[in-house]
């Protein structure tokens, strides 16, 4: 069984004792991506996917319950932090970026 069939089937997860609905995050305030930015996203999960199933063992991905648990450690312990990481360091920039603008416009 490989991890991106586990990803697929994982609409829905678990995650502090509610669940956490995909489709509604994605429709709550955000644009549409186009097709070629969700093809390429669509590749990068598969690559990572198959490099994190080489790393799970096979006894761990037996059941959807295993599956489940095995996606959620992946995605807790490398993926969102590696995103979190990015989207920071961007929105340090960001901010570096208007105070510069900022201060570039109070010294005119």
């Amino acid at each position: 069984m490989h991890l991106s069939f586990a990803v697929s089937i994982c609409a829905q997860i678990e995650w502090a004792g509610s669940a956490l609905n995909f489709e509604a995050l994605i429709a709550k305030g955000k644009k549409s991506m186009d097709a070629d930015k969700q093809a390429q996203i669509q590749a990068h999960v598969q690559a990572v996917a198959a490099l994190l199933y080489e790393e799970t063992d096979p006894e761990d991905v037996k059941t959807l319950e295993g599956i489940e648990a095995v996606v959620r450690g992946h995605i807790l312990e490398h993926v969102s932090p590696a995103m979190g990481n990015f989207l920071s360091q961007r929105v340090a920039a960001r901010a570096a970026d208007a105070d510069a603008g900022l201060r570039a416009s109070s010294d005119n």
